[in-house]
């Protein structure tokens, strides 16, 4: 087991102050130790010299997280590009710094890691890639296919892929540039069903290619034909006697079918054709009307969710309490979107309002939606603290034009001043005003921790009896450095290990806190950002092992 013993505890201090900008990394690239030689290669704010000169480390754990680096510079990677090890070069090959030069000359080693690498790098030539598509795996094919570097031009070389992964891809690009006649001309024969499905679906696509995908064999394929909203009227016509249902559920379901054939299709045998029918919003009532008494309670169902019904018509279809559980719930949510509409809308009466709001006063929601309306009149609010709900009850007592005597009505109960408490989006005023005369200590102690609250309200509870009031106070970020100086002398261990963390906490108490007795303060320390060099120092020698430990992996994270 490492105890974490470290001779060199000087380096490990520069390491922290290079870290935090006040050290130089030259030294650091040429340190005995290959912890710290690693950890510099890795930092994102590291000197370009530097790692320059880690580019010839003798660790190859070193130049590995060099590779890795987003700010190595160009220089270094085509030092690393010509290393022994494939990991070092692979990183390389992915290294969003790499230049044409470096890519090409690594494509040239024929590795399947690195073509893997450079094929996805959004710097790599369109020679390069076009270069693959003769290797030999398929993966590399693909993502060389999908590059935003390849030309049309160069597309064209993986379209007699074997994989239909590739092919797909090549044909989808195809259609989207400026080649979607040519593609669909040339893929409309292809053997993968989902190459052909993409033309099929292709907005682009001219009735002769349509005309061919609707006598496919693959249903799948007639199905995105059917789907296309280009497609003509007599490809309509003739896939809606298609042999497979799934294709005349298409047809039934697209708004560019006209009535005979909705209503052809509303008799079909399959229910799932039906529900396409019962969903379309362009069905006329009529035929809605029919399909509401279908034996199917799913093409019921599809009914009651079209969106072209109110809710008059529903209840008109299905009674005030239908039987089908599914329709029961789909005209409940009807009849929640017309509430909604009506809260929505701005010209809405107090009335209107008043009324929703007590049609259903078990519905939180909607006395939350109408509690966060700009404006409210007076009589509004009232209706809406009669509901006695805390949902509701704290977004009322936070608006502006409420009356005081509502507001203090509301304040009246704990669980409101306790949510007001906890809530990070309440602005100081009004939890100046709940704190200024506040006794409960349930309240004063999530008050504590509330980042909102003023500085001064946190001083005056610096010296509270309760134990979970200090620590609140430590623990929050806009405590003052005085008061923090004065907790980090707390005599519970909790708390001052809450000032630890703080990043207010004054550099000071914090070199103090390097030599608290308690062994859990000393280790939330560590975590601490803004140590200074002297307090790094004393918990990389400190007495625990599992200081020591954290204070080493914090020093070398990277």
């Amino acid at each position: 087991m490492k105890d974490y013993q470290i001779t060199n505890v000087e380096s490990f201090v520069k390491l922290w102050n290079a870290k935090n900008g006040l050290g130089s990394w030259i030294e650091l690239a040429s340190d005995p130790d290959k912890r710290i030689r690693q950890c510099v290669a890795g930092c994102k704010n590291c000197s370009t010299e530097a790692l320059q000169i880690l580019a010839d480390d003798p660790e190859v754990s070193v130049r590995r997280q060099l590779a890795r680096n987003p700010i190595t510079s160009l220089e270094a990677l085509e030092r690393l590009a010509a290393d022994v090890d494939l990991k070092v070069r692979t990183g390389v090959a992915s290294h969003r710094n790499a230049s044409v030069a470096v890519l090409s000359t690594l494509a040239e080693e024929g590795v399947q890691e690195i073509d893997k690498c450079i094929a996805q790098n959004q710097n790599t030539p369109a020679s390069v890639l076009s270069g693959y598509a003769v290797h030999t795996d398929p993966m590399v094919r693909a993502m060389a296919a999908s590059h935003q570097n390849l030309a049309p031009i160069d597309l064209w070389r993986f379209a007699n892929d074997v994989s239909g992964n590739v092919r797909r891809i090549v044909c989808t690009r195809l259609l989207r540039l400026d080649q979607p006649k040519t593609a669909a001309a040339y893929f409309v024969g292809d053997k993968d069903r989902y190459v052909r499905s993409d033309i099929a679906s292709d907005v682009q696509a001219d009735d002769t290619i349509l005309r061919v995908l609707g006598d496919d064999e693959d249903y799948f394929v007639r199905g995105k034909v059917a789907c296309n909203p280009n497609t003509p009227e007599e490809i309509l016509e003739h896939l809606s006697s298609d042999e497979n249902e799934h294709v005349r559920h298409a047809v039934a379901t697209v708004t560019s079918t006209n009535l005979h054939r909705l209503a052809q299709l509303a008799k079909d045998e399959h229910d799932h054709v039906r529900v396409g029918v019962a969903r379309n919003k362009l069905t006329p009532y009529d035929i809605l009307a029919e399909l509401a008494k279908d034996e199917s309670e799913w093409v019921r169902e599809a009914v009651a969710m079209n969106q072209s019904l109110e809710v008059t018509d529903l209840e008109n279809l299905f009674g005030n309490d239908p039987v089908d559980q599914k329709v029961r719930y789909a005209l409940r949510r009807h009849r929640i979107s017309k509430k909604y509409l009506i809260i929505q809308d701005t010209e809405a009466s107090a009335d209107e309002l008043i009324e929703i709001i007590n049609s259903d006063p078990e519905d939180t929601y909607i006395g939350m939606t109408i509690a966060e309306r700009p404006d409210l009149p007076v009589e509004v609010i009232e209706a809406l603290v009669q509901l006695r709900s805390y949902p509701v009850s704290i977004r009322l007592v936070i608006r502006n034009d409420i009356p005081e005597n509502l507001r203090s009505e509301l304040l009246r109960d704990d669980e409101v001043r306790l949510g007001l408490a906890y809530s990070q989006s309440v602005g100081p005023e009004m939890l100046e005003h709940l704190s200024s005369t506040e006794e409960d200590l349930e309240v004063i102690k999530i008050l504590a921790k509330n980042r909102n609250v003023t500085v001064e309200y946190l001083t005056k509870l610096e010296d509270h009896p309760d134990d979970q009031v200090r620590l609140n106070v430590a623990g929050n970020p806009n405590t003052s450095a005085s008061t923090l100086r004065r907790l980090s002398e707390d005599k519970a261990d909790d708390i001052r290990k809450a000032t630890a963390t703080n990043p207010n906490t004054p550099v000071d108490a914090l070199e103090k806190l390097a030599n608290d007795e308690s062994e859990i303060v000393r280790l939330e320390l560590v975590k601490n950002r803004r140590l200074s060099a002297e307090a790094v120092r004393q918990l990389a020698v400190d007495a625990s092992r599992a200081v020591r430990r954290s204070m080493v992996l914090s020093i070398l994270s990277i």
